[in-house]
């Protein structure tokens, strides 16, 4: 994409400086930002993160070259990386749905079927999720989905190490158990165990 495309062009600091640009705009849509960011995030830590990234990558952007339209491209921005985030975890739980199945299972052609399929399984696991105990819950979806090792979990908890490897033991215990009820059962749990 060319800087015309962009909206950007180049321009010198003091320019920057008597029109505002990013960070007078930042401040007075801030709160609009983060409204934005909630539509694909509902924890307010994970839309706090967003939001200042957005700010820190749009300022880079702005130190190189002018941006004519600094709030739409702040939004812009903010979409993003929220869109960029929100593809990352959808892979790590596709990732953490794929510990249940059978070796030799996973379909690299897309059908209706393997789709209504995978919609299944991916109800079925949130379901699992949802019948845990809510610190259990935290804990597995911390270490499984977000992939936290089980210290910085216990730091972030409050809770000690072995708590930790009691909750995620748990968690895989009942959501394999859940998965199995519905025929998504996997033999063995080496390759959980390795994860764990």
């Amino acid at each position: 994409m060319g800087e015309a495309e962009s909206g950007i062009t180049h321009v010198n600091a003091s320019d920057r400086d008597e029109e505002g640009g990013i960070y007078i705009t930042f401040l007075k849509n801030r709160l609009l930002l983060k409204r934005f960011v909630s539509r694909f995030f509902k924890r307010s830590h994970d839309i706090e993160d967003i939001v200042q990234e957005t700010f820190v990558k749009a300022l880079e952007a702005e130190c190189k070259n002018k941006i004519q339209s600094p709030k739409a491209y702040l939004f812009q921005t903010a979409k993003n990386l929220s869109v960029k985030e929100v593809s990352k975890f959808s892979t790590r739980l596709q990732d953490s749905i794929e510990d249940y199945l059978p070796e030799g299972m996973l379909v690299t052609e897309t059908t209706i079927e393997d789709q209504v399929e995978s919609l299944q399984k991916l109800t079925l696991f949130c379901q699992a999720l949802r019948g845990l105990p809510v610190q259990c819950r935290r804990v597995y979806i911390l270490r499984k989905v977000y992939g936290y090792t089980q210290k910085e979990i216990a730091g972030s908890l409050g809770i000690s190490e072995n708590t930790v490897e009691r909750h995620i033991a748990k968690g895989i215990l009942r959501c394999n158990e859940h998965m199995t009820v519905f025929g998504y059962g996997r033999e063995g749990n080496a390759k959980l165990d390795r994860k764990a």
